[in-house]
C-alpha cells in the first residue's frame, strides 16, 4: 500500500514546495487538483495543455521527488441549476478528458491509472 496526499490541503504554497514537504514526510502519491471544486492551483489545465515543455515539466516535477500521481481530481456539479456554474464545472471536466485524450499525457496517466488500480488490489482486505 502507498500513502497518498490531496495536495488541495497544500494549495497556498507553490506545487514545487508542497511536493518537497509531502515527499519529505514519506508520501509516495499524489491527487491533484485540476478543476471545478478542488480548483487548479497545482495544476494550471490551460497552460499545460498549451505547451509540451510546461506538461512535461510538471510530470517531471512529481517524478524527481520519487512522488507518483495517483489522481487528477476534478468534482464539480455539471447538473446544478445555476447553469452559468453548471456550465463552468462542465467545460473544467471536458477540459481535463482531452487532457487524458492527448498522446503524452495518456502515456502518463495510463500509468498512473494502473499505478492507482494496483494499489486499490493489492490494498483489499480479504
Amino acid at each position: 500500500m502507498k500513502v497518498g496526499v490531496f495536495t488541495v490541503i497544500l494549495s497556498s504554497k507553490p506545487l514545487e514546495e508542497a511536493l518537497d514537504y509531502l515527499a519529505s514526510l514519506g508520501v509516495e502519491a499524489v491527487e491533484i487538483g485540476a478543476g471545478a471544486y478542488p480548483g487548479t492551483a497545482h495544476c494550471p489545465v490551460d497552460e499545460l495543455l498549451a505547451s509540451d515543455r510546461k506538461a512535461n515539466d510538471f510530470l517531471r516535477a512529481i517524478s524527481s521527488r520519487g512522488l507518483q500521481i495517483s489522481s487528477l481530481s476534478v468534482h464539480g456539479n455539471p447538473i446544478h441549476p445555476n447553469k452559468r456554474f453548471a456550465s463552468e464545472h462542465d467545460a473544467a471536466f471536458r477540459k481535463q478528458s482531452g487532457w487524458r485524450a492527448s498522446s503524452e499525457w495518456t502515456s502518463s496517466l495510463h500509468s498512473a491509472a494502473a499505478q492507482a488500480a494496483r494499489l486499490a488490489t493489492s490494498s483489499r482486505i480479504g
